[in-house]
């Protein structure tokens, strides 16, 4: 039958390990959430430069676009307005 200073030696031996498991663990989760933290920053980083050069693109291209109907509309209106007097 083992000692009670070999058993309580066997519970701190225990205990050391289980304390070192958890900061293991521990490690392990920051390690893992760091590293989903990257990847989300890069791609939401990516998703968001993406749309600002759509948006870059898009304003002056709608402008134009705008530019040009406004002026054609004003065109039909001149020429209606010319044929009905």
């Amino acid at each position: 039958m083992p000692s009670a200073v070999a058993e309580a030696n066997h519970a701190e031996i225990r205990v050391k390990a289980g304390s070192e498991l958890i900061t293991h663990l521990q490690c392990v989760t920051e390690r893992d959430n760091a590293r989903v933290a990257r990847l989300l920053h890069d791609e939401l980083g990516g998703l968001i430069v993406a749309a600002i050069m759509d948006i870059g693109w898009w304003n002056p291209t709608l402008k134009r676009m705008s530019s040009i109907r406004s002026r054609s509309f004003l065109e039909r209106d001149r020429c209606c307005t010319l044929r009905s007097t």
